[in-house]
């Protein structure tokens, strides 16, 4: 069986591949010894790093990340509302929800959109203002300004890849993905602006 946490959520839900891929990049770039198996350090076994093939050829996935994302983005958006091989049901009065399902309303698009652009940011500053405020924050404006960058990026692109692999949620999540990335260009140059005023 799954091991759930807290008898609710199956750890499949909580640890999936991004989440696991992010984990492991963070301890192997963290401790020395492991590290120098990928990269030229300090530590390297060698000349040449054993695996550094390895990381080569992660650098080259990498480079293609933001591509592939954008395709699996794409495909999301087109997926059929009934899986492959199964038979359509005869009309009704009311359409069953898989007719339905996946399709949001422009209003509710725009509302997330505005709320993750335009609301976040401004709940970003003020939160950052109290802090500042209270004397909580070194003063450094790089960090600052990495914190504020925060709030403004829009929702990660691995979402998609989440919503994927647990097989519900595609289509939505991809629609409302689509919209922040077109808006993010020109809400994320005017917040900068802003930003670099601030210091």
């Amino acid at each position: 069986g799954l091991f759930c946490l807290g008898g609710k959520f199956p750890a499949s839900m909580v640890l999936n591949p991004p989440l696991c891929a992010m984990m492991t990049g963070c301890v192997c770039g963290a401790v020395p010894g492991i590290r120098g198996l990928f990269v030229e350090t300090d530590r390297s076994f060698g000349s040449q790093p054993p695996l550094q093939f390895l990381s080569a050829t992660m650098v080259v996935l990498g480079d293609a990340f933001m591509s592939a994302m954008l395709l699996v983005l794409g495909g999301n958006m087109q997926l059929p509302s009934t899986s492959p091989g199964q038979k359509q049901k005869p009309p009704t009065a009311h359409p069953p929800e898989s007719a339905t399902a996946g399709k949001l309303e422009q209003r509710v698009v725009g509302l997330t959109v505005v709320a993750r652009l335009v609301a976040l940011p401004l709940i970003g500053l003020a939160l950052q203002g109290v802090v500042e405020m209270l004397g909580l924050l070194p003063d450094d404006k790089l960090l600052r300004f990495v914190l504020l960058l925060q709030f403004t990026a829009p929702t990660a692109a691995n979402l998609g890849t989440v919503a994927t692999y647990q097989g519900h949620g595609q289509r939505e999540v991809s629609q409302v993905a689509l919209q922040q990335y077109l808006f993010a260009v020109p809400a994320i140059t005017a917040f900068m602006v802003y930003y670099l005023t601030l210091f």
